[in-house]
């Protein structure tokens, strides 16, 4: 048995493709973007108070705060491998037999991005940034492995994501 687990470690280092991203898309903001988001923060919170909803205030607080200390950090660089047993996010393997698809949205350089469904009932979409990377080859290797869902367009939460740059 022993063996067998090294056996399937190596066998899903071996890449077919590599590649580094970013771990998300990270949108610079300028002051105007922090003085109307706090604006819309401090307008949410004053509403809590008038309605009488301590919770509602104190959560938009603890909200932008949150937000805005993540904001601060860039994203960190991921390294993806995709092997014949499926695909390694740094130090996190799903195994193609956990994956139930995959869809590719390519439209650069705003989007451009390899999106798997799991066989997770939460949280079922794992989403990876492709960066630099060419598609079509990694598309016709996952084709192989996995039924393609062709024809998903990015959300329209990814989409606000984008728009508003948050």
């Amino acid at each position: 048995m022993e063996n067998q687990n090294k056996s399937q470690e190596y066998a899903h280092e071996k890449a077919v493709f590599e590649w580094t991203a970013p771990e998300y898309i990270h949108y610079e903001k300028d002051n105007r973007w922090f003085t109307v988001a706090g604006i819309l923060a401090a307008g949410l919170i004053f509403y809590g108070v008038v309605w009488g909803s301590a919770f509602f205030s104190i959560a938009i607080a603890v909200l932008a705060a949150v937000y805005y200390l993540q904001n601060k950090k860039p994203p960190r660089r991921i390294q993806i491998k995709l092997s014949n047993m499926g695909i390694k996010i740094d130090e996190k393997f799903f195994p193609f037999s956990n994956l139930k698809s995959f869809w590719i949205i390519y439209n650069p350089p705003e989007v451009t991005t390899l999106h798997f469904k799991t066989v997770k009932n939460v949280n079922s979409e794992l989403t990876i940034q492709l960066g630099e990377t060419d598609p079509s080859p990694i598309r016709e290797f996952l084709a192989r492995q996995l039924p393609e869902e062709e024809g998903k367009s990015e959300s329209f939460v990814n989409m606000l994501v984008r728009i508003f740059r948050l």
